[in-house]
């Protein structure tokens, strides 16, 4: 998809991110002195990443059930692990982007969990895929009913002060497709 190409190659670059994943180490202070290089991140850029990322994991979906059950990667994650945490931070999107919506001061974001339910621990591969196609769908349906302003709005987070484009942009590429589902690929 070059749309998605360009805008995710764009804000890789603008985030001095060009060429890295990230998956390799990056901090607060690093994200935040690139800022100033960010260019504004339009609706059909961020549905473009959104749906480039979707088919990357239904890939992924339609291999990892042999999987499912295997232990855990080196950074100590199980399948199942991966997908629990994929779902919470697919549906916590709409979530964060009400914090910058109403103009909080702060979006609230937890790092590190798994996001884990005691019914994931024997879900058939339908429950995660289910889960993720109606928060995949949601996000689409999100994303269309906001403005050029909206998506300017800004916050801060614990990675800085953005804008609920670069928000999104940073959930769907970085977050979701760059550490998760390239985590779930290494499984396969």
């Amino acid at each position: 998809d070059p749309l998605y190409y360009e805008s995710s190659q764009r804000f890789h670059h603008s985030m001095g991110l060009a060429g890295e994943s990230v998956g390799n180490s990056r901090n607060k202070e690093d994200l935040e002195r690139q800022k100033s290089n960010v260019t504004t991140i339009t609706a059909s850029a961020i549905l473009s990443v959104i749906d480039h990322t979707w088919r990357q994991l239904v890939v992924a979906l339609d291999k990892i059930e042999p999987v499912l059950d295997a232990g855990p990667d080196a950074g100590g994650w199980t399948p199942r692990q991966v997908l629990s945490h994929i779902v919470g931070c697919w549906q916590r999107v709409p979530v964060h982007a009400a914090f910058f919506l109403t103009r909080q001061p702060k979006v609230p974001i937890v790092f590190g969990d798994e996001f884990w339910t005691p019914e994931w621990e024997s879900a058939p591969i339908e429950a995660f895929k289910l889960a993720l196609q109606v928060s995949y769908e949601g996000s689409r349906v999100l994303l269309s009913q906001l403005t050029p302003e909206e998506l300017a709005l800004t916050c801060k987070t614990q990675l800085g002060e953005m804008s609920l484009g670069e928000f999104f942009m940073t959930c769907y590429v970085f977050h979701i497709a760059d550490m998760h589902i390239a985590q779930l690929y290494a499984f396969l």
